[in-house]
């Protein structure tokens, strides 16, 4: 009669250790897919950004335009 109930006990908690198990991987589970799709969402902005510096021709970049843009700058200035 004792090994009946020891073994239901045991029975028991091996279910609840189990039950336990399982919502620990489900969470777990979500904050993985969550992390993941974050990563995604930066590397769709990386690409998107890289893209666009392609597409931009450089800004004073060399000596000489930086004074022309810095020239341009100073007379826009002032009107200002």
């Amino acid at each position: 009669m004792c090994v009946i109930k020891f073994g239901n006990i045991l029975r028991y908690d091996t279910q609840n250790d189990l039950s336990n198990c399982l919502i620990n991987y489900h969470f777990t589970s979500f904050k993985v897919k969550a992390f993941v799709g974050d990563v995604e969402d930066l590397i769709r902005w990386m690409n998107d950004f890289k893209t666009g510096m392609r597409a931009s021709g450089p800004m004073g970049a060399l000596p000489d335009t930086a004074q022309k843009q810095f020239d341009k700058f100073m007379v826009c200035s002032l009107f200002f």
